[in-house]
């Protein structure tokens, strides 16, 4: 049942994707150079599209293996997983860490905001190690100021504490 529903939320976010995609390709894409305001909807759209199709494939074959042992759920563990409410905390986690973003960016700014938001979220998704944490939270930091601020011409919020 649980694998159900989760391979129609992937196909949710499938179509999701497609209607942004198209809408977003009403505007002007832009070159590499001069992107236009079409240019990373699209680039987003596909990104959503080509991973929610792996979900949806990943689920499917989840299935058939399923079924080619004979049992009745898709995963080892998954009557546990289903009812012990252990998402709860992360998810949580995570809410409050935008909320700490959303107040911390006009003060601090997107470099250090960023830096905290995405170290949080990636110990809540379970980072193995806490330095590969540490690393993705700078290089997502990073990546996110790069593009947004130069190569958008999107203006982050810059650190300004007095």
């Amino acid at each position: 049942m649980r694998t159900r529903w989760e391979c129609a939320g992937a196909i949710l976010i499938l179509v999701s994707a497609i209607g942004y995609g198209y809408y977003a390709i009403q505007y002007p894409i832009g070159t590499a150079a001069s992107p236009g305001p079409a240019m990373f909807p699209l680039l987003l759209a596909g990104l959503t599209f080509g991973l929610s199709a792996l979900l949806v494939a990943s689920f499917r074959d989840r299935v058939r293996l399923a079924r080619q042992r004979g049992s009745g759920s898709s995963s080892p563990g998954e009557q546990d997983a289903r009812g012990s409410g252990a998402w709860w905390p992360r998810a949580a986690l995570v809410c409050g860490a935008i909320v700490a973003y959303i107040s911390l960016a006009p003060l601090l700014g997107h470099l250090f905001a960023g830096f905290v938001l995405v170290l949080i979220i990636s110990c809540a998704a379970g980072t193995p190690r806490w330095y590969i944490s540490v690393i993705v939270a700078v290089l997502g930091s990073a990546f996110t100021y790069l593009v947004f601020q130069h190569w958008l011409g999107v203006p982050l919020p810059q650190f300004r504490l007095f």
